[in-house]
């Protein structure tokens, strides 16, 4: 765990007293960019699966999902405490009644301590907000927004189907709430440079993101992109060119923000490139060393 900056890890671990641990499920949402209203197949990086866990079965009832994935992550960390993680495709993007049946059922499961929600800023309306903020009130609610870029040009090339205003209205939704909120930003999509790329990290960091979770642009099969990257229509980032810009977030980001995620996985039989994605101790030590050898620390530079 470095002391470079706040991870998910010791958030959680300040909050319990314990190593707490995620474990996903999939309750068998839709996504705007696939059931028609916006767009069919995705966004141009999805797969198929909606970035679902292996292990999770989704035609099981959440509950039984919670349970079959405790007993594989208590075999192989020795978990005791749970966050019900709602993964693949949009999970608030269904009425508020449903939404509150789905969450209260992972809630009730023992020893789960909380959920984090996985969502896009276009699915979110003031009664879900309402909500979620009623259940923030009993447990820890973490809402994770999809944001991928701030740049308006980029999400259409992405297909993503909503705007950065969006992001920032679904933000005025829920900030100051007892929410805790996180934002999810790609790094190295087609159209953004790396300063509109920080660029984007101050916005949402000034419009009251509580965490983050980064990931690089990676390419897997059966995705839109697949096809164009293979045509070489897309160029992506190298593992020095990520980690220089992990390094330029870090530095500019408020002390206190967590850190859910610095690198995206995929696997071997799913990825197409880069290939360093694959190697994930490798590439943490990396970003250890160049934080180490920059002296970055998280906030170094934070400007309100």
């Amino acid at each position: 765990m470095s002391p470079r900056y706040r991870s998910l890890n010791s958030f959680l671990k300040e909050r319990f007293g314990e190593r707490v641990y995620r474990v996903s499920v999939d309750a068998g949402f839709t996504c705007p960019n696939r059931d028609g209203s916006k767009g069919t197949g995705g966004c141009a990086y999805c797969n198929e699966s909606g970035s679902r866990a292996a292990y999770v079965e989704p035609e099981f009832t959440v509950a039984e999902q919670l349970r079959r994935g405790k007993e594989i992550v208590s075999r192989i960390y020795g978990a005791g405490k749970f966050i019900t993680y709602f993964q693949p495709y949009s999970n608030t993007y269904a009425p508020v009644e449903q939404l509150e049946r789905l969450y209260r059922e992972a809630l009730a499961v023992p020893d789960i301590a909380g959920i984090a929600i996985g969502t896009r800023p276009d699915t979110l309306n003031a009664e879900t907000a309402e909500l979620l903020a009623g259940l923030a009130k009993e447990s820890l609610v973490i809402l994770e927004l999809g944001a991928q870029s701030m740049k308006d040009g980029v999400l259409r090339g992405i297909g993503r189907g909503h705007s950065a205003d969006d992001t920032l209205r679904a933000f005025e939704l829920v900030r100051g709430r007892g929410i805790h909120l996180a934002a999810h930003l790609i790094f190295g999509l087609p159209g953004e440079n790396s300063d509109e790329t920080i660029d984007g990290v101050t916005a949402l960091s000034h419009a009251g993101a509580d965490g983050f979770k980064f990931h690089h642009l990676y390419i897997e099969r059966g995705t839109r992109m697949e096809a164009a990257y293979r045509a070489g229509g897309i160029s992506l980032l190298t593992l020095d060119e990520y980690i220089g810009l992990l390094g330029r977030a870090l530095d500019i980001l408020p002390p206190d923000a967590v850190i859910h995620r610095l690198f995206g996985q995929s696997s071997a039989e799913m990825l197409v490139a880069p290939e360093w994605t694959l190697d994930k101790p490798r590439n943490m030590r990396a970003l250890e060393e160049y934080l180490d050898t920059h002296g970055i620390t998280q906030g170094r530079n934070y400007q309100k």
